[in-house]
């Protein structure tokens, strides 16, 4: 099959980016933009080139960049590339990126962080000050990023998000909101999902304020992200030369994050509802980020605050390990410690145990967090 191209050009304005990308003669339009507000746009289009990418990957297409890149993002399109075929090799293509220039920009000396903030419990966690990765490393979290436009999950906080915005304003964190319409034209990719819009969204909410932007742990990359690092590695392959950009989170028990937010005045009411509503009165029960919160309530013995223990039905991997690591928290009930553990096997604990082993000791530099 011959190798055809995907070219992306942009043009930028007081709002943000607009995208123009042609493929096979067919052109769609990609918006990144404030709703309210001005911003100044990136010199370089690296957050672009990395939200279509998987566009580019899926299509077996070569990805062209009418725009200039820098260095640092340039090399880690070409990695990302090699990398999700190594992964796929039947789904994604090694396509090579091509771009207008190339800039040879220093590296940012800017120490400010941006968080992208989801909703769930993990990116709250850090957002409000309790990840540990962040606090080794020397960071702290001046500014949340939220991304409007990523799909019908979000459609409820999507709705609610500047009310939200003003209520982290009074916690003192400011929260920048980025709207974009990724979902409906198609660009968010079933296996990579979102975290490439998301970058790109940093990309564009930081540029000329902050010199690092974090995110909560990717599915996708779980077995990188689950371990901190002072600076980007292999999984953090979203970061430019102006923009560092890293992934954190992932090894904090539901336990552990839950009686720290329970504490924190301008974070604690995150945890009586969820993101489906909009943080509109009580929690659903019925996503995942509600069992996550049901399994932390019973774990850290808060009173009145658990619900029908739905969590401990465990369907998928993700919640063996979540549950294995809230098991070496757990201060509450004897009794449903004990059912919750008669769910797990031994090798689903021994695994969860083992990453957490490995992360604290990549805190004390023990070991290196993920050898390439």
């Amino acid at each position: 099959m011959s190798l055809k191209a995907i070219t992306l050009s942009v043009e930028t304005d007081t709002q943000g980016w607009q995208a123009h990308i042609e493929q096979a003669g067919a052109t769609r339009q990609l918006r990144f933009g404030v709703a309210n507000g001005r911003i100044s746009a990136p010199k370089v289009a690296d957050g672009l080139a990395f939200a279509v990418l998987p566009l580019a990957l899926r299509a077996k297409c070569d990805l062209y960049v009418n725009a200039p890149l820098s260095r640092t993002a340039l090399r880690n399109l070409r990695e990302l590339a090699e990398g999700w075929h190594s992964w796929n090799a039947t789904s994604f293509h090694p396509s090579k990126v091509i771009c207008e220039s190339v800039v040879d920009a220093p590296r940012q000396v800017n120490a400010k962080v941006a968080m992208a903030w989801s909703g769930d419990l993990r990116s709250t966690f850090a957002l409000a000050g309790g990840e540990p990765s962040l606090q080794y490393a020397g960071y702290a979290v001046d500014a949340g990023v939220y991304v409007k436009g990523l799909g019908p999950k979000t459609a409820v906080l999507d709705q609610r998000i500047h009310e939200v915005a003003a209520q982290f304003a009074e916690a003192g964190k400011t929260l920048t909101v980025i709207e974009s319409n990724a979902d409906q034209i198609g660009l968010i990719d079933p296996a990579i999902g979102v975290l490439p819009l998301v970058s790109a969204a940093l990309h564009l909410a930081c540029a000329g304020q902050f010199g690092m932007a974090v995110h909560a742990v990717s599915e996708p990359v779980r077995a990188q992200s689950i371990r901190p690092r002072r600076i980007p590695s292999h999984a953090d392959f979203y970061s430019g030369d102006y923009l560092r950009v890293a992934s954190v989170g992932g090894a904090c028990s539901a336990p552990a994050m839950v009686r720290y937010l329970a504490q924190q005045p301008g974070f604690a009411r995150y945890l009586d509802s969820c993101r489906s509503n909009g943080f509109n009165g009580p929690r659903c029960r019925a996503c995942y980020e509600c069992e996550l919160l049901e399994l932390g309530f019973s774990g850290a013995a808060l009173a009145g605050r658990a619900g029908r223990g739905k969590c401990f039905w465990l369907v998928s991997p993700n919640h063996a390990a979540d549950a294995a690591l809230a098991l070496a928290d757990w201060q509450g009930s004897w009794l449903t410690r004990t059912g919750l553990a008669t769910r797990l096997t031994a090798q689903e604990v021994s695994r969860a145990l083992r990453e957490r082993d490995t992360w604290r000791k990549a805190l004390r530099n023990e070991v290196t967090p993920w050898p390439r």
